[in-house]
């Protein structure tokens, strides 16, 4: 990596200090078959964060997804799965608002989070015996400003 390229890479003012996990749970609802797969348009991931705790610049945020956990649910899956972490965000306040911090926890830290979701789901259904389910991906939005805004704003 070139002397150029090194200084484009800034830290962000929140950095993912740790992540643990909650559970990790799968049940087969039949005989483990690697030729099923499933297909998941959508998987709602359930997001949740601890109060701002300004001792130690921190915050938690939790995460987590279910497939074929529902009760009463008409859709049969072959098997029931729950993946939940918890991931701990270190927040440098002389460089991030904080009065904005539970709109990043909740916008931010799922899209930061997901990919240790998708690891996991990805693991135990392989371990469990059946095709690897692969989370699909996220859409991230996107924030571009030129130099040239950001010049304009400050006059």
């Amino acid at each position: 990596m070139t002397e150029k390229e090194k200084s484009f890479l800034k830290l962000h003012a929140i950095q993912l200090s740790s992540i643990s996990v909650v559970e990790l749970y799968i049940r087969t609802n039949q005989y483990p078959d690697p030729s099923i797969k499933l297909e998941l348009d959508d998987v709602p991931m359930l997001i949740g964060h601890s109060e701002y705790d300004e001792e130690s610049n921190s915050i938690q945020v939790s995460a987590k997804i279910e497939i074929g956990i529902e009760e009463g649910s008409d859709k049969k899956t072959p098997y029931s799965l729950r993946v939940e972490l918890v991931g701990d965000f270190f927040v440098d306040e002389t460089e991030f608002p904080i009065a904005q911090i539970y709109d990043w926890a909740a916008r931010n830290a799922p899209m930061i989070l997901q990919p240790y979701l998708r690891e996991h789901v990805f693991a135990l259904t392989a371990r469990a015996g059946f095709n690897p389910l692969i989370l699909p991906l996220i859409e991230v939005p996107t924030l571009v400003q030129k130099q040239k805004e950001i010049i304009d704003d400050e006059s």
